[in-house]
């Protein structure tokens, strides 16, 4: 399928670009999306921003696969944090 982004962009320059957007792009609007100083999203690979990172990079270069085989997630944090999902 034409148009898949691991077709057009090279792994190392989309976790750059995710790493600090303006490096590559000094005029862009697009905010650094992890922290470097703070843990965040601590139940995704331990708040690690570098394996958080990662882990977005591999997701946008395998979308097209994600979405045919795992579909549409809902992310909930309190389901996956206080360990009482479902109730």
């Amino acid at each position: 399928m034409p148009g898949r982004l691991r077709d057009r962009l090279r792994p190392e320059w989309v976790e750059l670009w995710l790493y600090n957007p303006g490096w590559l792009m000094p005029y862009t609007s697009m905010p650094v999306p992890l922290s470097r100083t703070k843990k965040q999203f601590e139940d995704i690979f331990d708040g690690d921003a570098r394996a958080q990172t990662i882990g977005m990079r591999d997701a946008l270069m395998n979308y097209h696969q994600m979405m045919e085989t795992v579909g549409i997630t809902i992310y909930d944090p309190q389901a996956s944090s206080s360990g009482t999902e479902g109730e």
